[in-house]
C-alpha cells in the first residue's frame, strides 16, 4: 500500500547550497558563544544546510516583544524564489527557480507536548554561555574582562549517553572556564552530562520526539530519485539526508517536508510561494487547522514500537491505537507570492514583488503583527523560536513525483545530447563502436546535477525570545500602540560577517502617532572575533540612537538644539545607553587623553560602560520611549559609523495616524553610497513588503 506521495518543491540545483539567513530578529545559523567568524557545530540544534560564516553570535538577554504588536522579521535566500509576479513568462524577467518559503513559530508549550517524560523539565533554550564568569570588580582588568566563549556549542547528549557517562559534577562544578585547559576539560566527555554542562546546551525539540521520528518508518511514497536511503534511520533519514546525523533533536523528514503528515510542534505564520496557486492546499493541510494523526501504545505512551507506523492500517494490525492529535485551531497561514530575490546576493530585493519597483529597495520580510493567542492563558508570557525553512527546486522535479518517477526521470550528472544521436546497433541489438560518428554533430554535453539537490530545504532559526502581555505596568505598555525597532547586522566589514549583513536599523522608515510607544531594543553579542573591524571594545557589538541635523551629516543634534519627538530624558537614554559614571572615563578624559582609546572598558565614549542589573557588561538594551511631539526624528549610531560599516542610520516620523500615515516629500540621503532614499521608499512602505518563508515538499 502507497503512503500518500509527496511533491517536492524544494531545492534547486547544480549549485552546491543556496543558503537562507534570518537577519531580524537575529538568525542564528546553529551558532552560540564561539568568538569565530565560522559557527564551530552545525549539528547543536538543527540541520540548517546552510554555510558557517552565517548567523548571529549568542545575547546575553532574550529580546522581548508585546503582544499586538508588528515585528519586521526579514530575511534572504542565496538563490532567487520564482520572480516576485504572477506573470512566470515575461521574457524581461524569466523565473528560474520554484520555491517556496515558510515561516513557523514553536513556543516552550508547544514543544512541552512532544516531550514525553521530559516535559515537567524541558525548557527551550538557544544554550547557556558560562564564558564569562566575571563580577564587577573584575571589569577593570582587561585579562578577566576578555571574553571566553566556546561553553554553549555542542549537542546535547541523549539519554543513554547521560546513563553510560556519570555527572562528575565535584571536577565540572569548580572548573575555572577563563582558562583553555579547564575549559578543554568542561567542553570534553568528563563533564558532558554535569549538571551545569547540561545547562549550557540548546534544546529546541525534545528528545522525545527525536525518538518518535527515528523510529517511524519512512515514507516511502516519497520520490527519492537514485539516492540510497538508510533504512536504519527511520524518519531521520531522507533524499537529501540519506544517512543522517542527529541534529539536536530535530525530525529530518519534518524538516524536509511541508506539510508534514505527522504531529508537529511548529505552528506556522505565513508561506511565499513562487506559484501561488498551491496556497489553497498549504492553507488546508497547516497544522493549523487541520489535526493530524500517529500511532501510540494506550497501555504504555513511552513505546517507541508503536511510534514505529506511519499507517492507520498497520498501526491498528499491530495492536496499537491510530490517534488524533488536535489541529493547533488557530488561523490558518498568511500565504502570499514570495519577494523577487536575486541568485547570489544576500542583501536589498525588489520588495514589492514587482519588477518596477527597483526604486526603493529593502530585505524580504514578512509584516508580522504578534498575535495573542500566543501566550497560554495562564501564563504572561510565551518563549518561542521562528523557524525559517527555504525549498527550492526547478521544473525538472514536478509536484507529483512519487515513488514511481524514482527511475528515469533525473539521474547524476547525465551525459545529453544537443544534436540528433541514433546509436549503430548488432543484430543481437547491442550497441556498436561508430568509425563515423561525428561528435561535433552530436554535441554531448555533461549536465551538473545532484539528484540530493534538485528539491532541497535549508533553514535557519532565531534566537529564542519572548512575547509578552500588555499591561499597564509594562512602562505603560497597556496604553496606546507600541512600535518595534530593532538593529540588525553584526560587528566587521563585508567579507568578515558574510553571510550577515552591517548594521543598520529595522525598519529603516518608521511612522508613528503622537502617543505612541517606541521600543528600543537591541541585542548585539561580545562573541563576535576579535580580529572583526569596528568601534569600541573588539569581539563586542553595541548601537545607540543620536539624533542628527540630517542624513547628509555626521555630527549630534545637542540636547539644547532639540527639536526630538522624544523626551529630554529618554533621548538622554537612548544617546547614552544609561551608562553610569562610575563605570566610565571623566568626560574630561574621553574628551583628551583617552579619546581614542576604544577597548578600554571605562571608554564610555565608545559606549563600552554599558552595564546590566549586575554591573556586568552586556549588549542588550531596551527602552521604551513615549512619541511626545509630531515631527521627523533622524538618527544614527555613533558608534558603528567608520568606512568599514557606515551608515547606520534610519528616521522616525511622527504626526497622524501611526497605521496609515504617509510622509511625502521627505528626502533622506546617506553619503558613502550606503543609502538613498527618496518618494520611491516611502512608495515601498505604503504598498508594503512581502516577505517570505518556505517549507518543504508535502505528502
Amino acid at each position: 500500500m502507497k503512503i500518500s506521495t509527496a511533491t517536492i518543491t524544494a531545492a534547486l540545483t547544480a549549485f552546491a547550497s543556496a543558503d537562507v539567513y534570518l537577519h531580524n530578529p537575529r538568525g542564528a545559523n546553529d551558532r552560540c558563544d564561539e568568538k569565530s567568524n565560522n559557527r564551530d557545530n552545525n549539528e547543536r540544534l538543527y540541520d540548517t544546510e546552510n554555510n558557517a560564516a552565517g548567523g548571529y553570535a549568542w545575547c546575553p538577554e532574550e529580546m522581548r516583544y508585546f503582544e499586538g504588536t508588528k515585528l519586521n522579521v526579514e530575511f534572504y535566500s542565496q538563490h532567487s524564489c520564482g520572480n516576485g509576479m504572477m506573470n512566470k513568462n515575461d521574457p524581461d524577467n524569466l523565473e528560474s527557480t520554484v520555491c517556496q518559503h515558510v515561516i513557523q513559530i514553536g513556543c516552550d508549550h508547544t514543544f512541552k507536548q512532544f516531550a514525553g517524560k521530559e516535559a515537567s523539565t524541558y525548557r527551550l533554550t538557544d544554550g547557556v554561555s558560562l564564558g564569562r564568569p566575571l563580577t564587577p570588580n573584575d571589569i577593570s582588568n582587561n585579562n578577566v574582562y576578555e571574553t571566553f566563549g566556546d561553553t554553549c556549542t555542542e549537542t546535547r547528549p541523549t539519554w543513554e549517553d547521560c546513563e553510560n557517562q556519570p555527572a562528575n559534577d565535584d571536577t565540572c562544578d569548580n572548573l575555572d572556564l577563563s582558562n583553555n585547559n579547564d575549559r578543554n576539560t568542561f567542553n570534553g566527555n568528563t563533564c558532558e552530562c554535569s549538571k551545569r554542562k547540561m545547562a549550557t546546551y540548546g534544546w529546541h525539540e525534545p528528545e522525545h520526539y527525536y525518538r518518535m521520528c527515528y523510529s517511524r518508518e519512512r515514507n516511502k511514497g516519497l520520490f527519492t530519485a537514485n539516492r540510497n536511503i538508510n533504512e536504519g534511520k527511520g524518519a531521520t533519514a531522507t533524499r537529501q539526508e540519506q544517512n543522517s546525523e542527529r541534529y539536536g533533536f530535530e525530525c529530518t523528514e519534518e524538516r524536509d517536508y511541508y506539510p508534514y503528515w505527522h504531529p508537529s510542534p511548529w505552528m506556522d505564520l505565513a508561506i511565499f510561494a513562487s506559484n501561488t496557486s498551491r496556497c489553497a492546499y498549504f492553507q488546508t493541510e497547516s497544522q493549523n487547522v487541520k489535526e493530524r494523526h500517529h500511532c501510540i501504545d494506550p497501555n504504555d505512551l513511552e513505546s517507541y514500537d508503536a511510534s514505529k507506523f506511519n499507517q492507520e492500517l498497520s498501526c491498528i494490525n499491530a495492536g496499537f491505537q491510530w490517534t488524533a492529535v488536535p489541529s493547533w485551531d488557530i488561523p490558518a497561514p498568511e500565504c502570499l507570492i514570495a519577494p523577487s530575490q536575486r541568485d547570489n546576493r544576500l542583501g536589498n530585493v525588489d520588495a514589492r514583488g514587482d519588477a518596477e519597483a527597483s526604486q526603493g529597495e529593502d530585505f524580504a520580510h514578512f509584516d508580522w503583527w504578534i498575535p495573542e493567542y500566543l501566550i497560554p492563558d495562564d501564563a504572561d508570557e510565551a518563549r518561542c523560536v521562528i523557524r525559517l525553512r527555504y525549498n527550492i527546486s526547478t521544473l525538472e522535479t514536478l509536484d507529483t513525483f512519487d515513488q514511481g518517477d524514482n527511475v528515469g526521470k533525473i539521474e547524476t550528472d547525465p551525459v545529453n545530447t544537443v544534436g540528433s544521436y541514433a546509436p549503430k546497433l548488432d543484430e543481437n541489438g547491442d550497441e556498436i563502436e561508430d568509425e563515423d560518428d561525428d561528435v561535433s554533430e552530436t554535441m554531448p554535453v555533461r549536465m551538473s546535477i545532484n539528484t540530493a539537490q534538485f528539491g532541497r530545504t535549508f533553514e535557519d532559526r532565531t534566537q529564542v525570545f519572548r512575547i509578552l502581555r500588555r499591561t499597564e505596568e509594562n512602562n505603560g505598555a497597556g496604553k496606546g500602540v507600541i512600535h518595534n525597532l530593532n538593529v540588525r547586522g553584526k560587528r566587521g566589514n563585508i567579507a568578515q560577517v558574510r553571510n550577515c549583513v552591517e548594521y543598520d536599523f529595522v525598519p529603516l522608515v518608521l511612522h508613528v502617532a503622537v502617543g505612541d510607544w517606541v521600543h528600543f531594543q537591541f541585542c548585539g553579542s561580545d562573541y563576535n572575533n576579535n580580529g572583526n573591524a569596528g568601534q569600541g571594545r573588539q569581539g563586542t557589538d553595541r548601537s545607540n540612537v543620536v539624533e542628527i541635523y540630517d542624513y547628509e551629516r555626521n555630527l549630534p543634534r545637542p540636547l539644547n538644539d532639540t527639536e526630538s519627538i522624544f523626551s529630554t530624558d529618554d533621548t538622554k537614554i537612548l544617546t547614552w545607553l544609561g551608562q553610569k559614571k562610575e563605570h566610565c572615563f571623566s568626560t574630561k578624559d574621553m574628551l583628551g587623553k583617552e579619546k581614542n582609546e576604544g577597548n578600554e572598558p571605562e571608554s564610555c565614549h565608545f559606549l563600552n560602560g554599558v552595564r546590566d542589573s549586575n554591573g556586568i557588561p552586556t549588549a542588550y538594551f531596551s527602552h521604551m520611549a513615549q512619541v511626545q511631539k509630531g515631527g521627523v526624528f533622524k538618527y544614527m549610531s555613533s558608534r558603528n559609523n567608520s568606512f568599514t560599516n557606515r551608515s547606520q542610520k534610519a528616521v522616525i516620523i511622527a504626526g497622524g495616524n501611526s497605521t496609515t500615515a504617509l510622509v511625502v516629500g521627505v528626502t533622506l540621503g546617506v553619503i558613502g553610497g550606503v543609502v538613498l532614499l527618496g518618494i520611491g521608499a516611502f512608495a515601498i512602505y505604503k504598498f508594503g513588503s512581502f516577505g517570505s518563508f518556505s517549507s518543504n515538499n508535502r505528502v
